[in-house]
This record gives structure tokens, sequence and C-alpha cells, in this order.
């Protein structure tokens, strides 16, 4: 999946645009930009983060870092559509469907709403 990076024109604007001819590919795990892989997370912590105060096109903003560095100056931004957004999520196994509590909710619900209409079945 191909994303355009975004950046700040002003300092602390919170004002962001686009950057000509710059993408970023994202896969499993990691992101390539200009040919160089960067990781996404590791065991224990994650390296790119979700910015709610920013806003371009009312898209999902999310930071991320370079070569898994905390420093905020070695990151940049990029923007998600709601499909996107979807995509990455599932990408790096952090959608919401695919929690093992959510999972386990759903069938629960699937076998609640069936065992309703067999009630409703043996009334009639």
């Amino acid at each position: 999946m191909k994303i355009q990076v975004l950046e700040c024109n002003l300092k602390n604007s919170g004002k962001l645009s686009l950057v000509n001819d710059r993408f970023v590919e994202i896969k499993k795990g990691r992101f390539l930009e200009l040919g160089t892989s960067h990781p996404l997370y590791s065991e224990n912590e994650k390296y790119f983060k979700r910015v709610y105060c920013l806003e371009y096109l009312k898209k999902r903003i999310y930071f991320f870092n370079r070569f898994g560095q905390k420093d905020s100056n070695s990151g940049f931004h990029v923007g998600f559509t709601w499909f996107q957004h979807q995509q990455f999520l599932l990408l790096q196994n952090r959608h919401w469907i695919q929690k093992e509590e959510n999972i386990r909710y759903i069938v629960n619900l699937i076998f609640l709403i069936i065992g309703v209409y067999l009630g409703f079945q043996k009334l009639k």
C-alpha cells in the first residue's frame, strides 16, 4: 500500500500539506521510504502513533518514526482515508476484529441471534 507523505509548512501551525513525489510503501511490520526499510513495531513497542489533533482532508493522521527512534525530528506524517486506515490496521494485526475477545463476542452474538430466531419459530 502506497501512501503520500505529509509535512507541516509552518512550525506549530497544525496545517499539513502533501510532499510532492514522496511516497511510503507500507508492508506488514515495516514501511519502505526511499528504498530503506524501517520497522513499525518491535515485540514490546510500536514506532508509529495516531495524531488526533491534526487533520488533512478528513484523513486519519499518523506519525511514523524512522529506524524505530522515538525522536520527533526523525519521523514524518502520513494520512489515511477510512479504507486505507482499515487496511493499515489489518496489515499490522491491530484491527479490532483481529483481537481474540472481539472474535468471541461476535461468535456469541451470532449464536444469540440464531437462538432468538429459533425460539420465535417454535412459538408459531
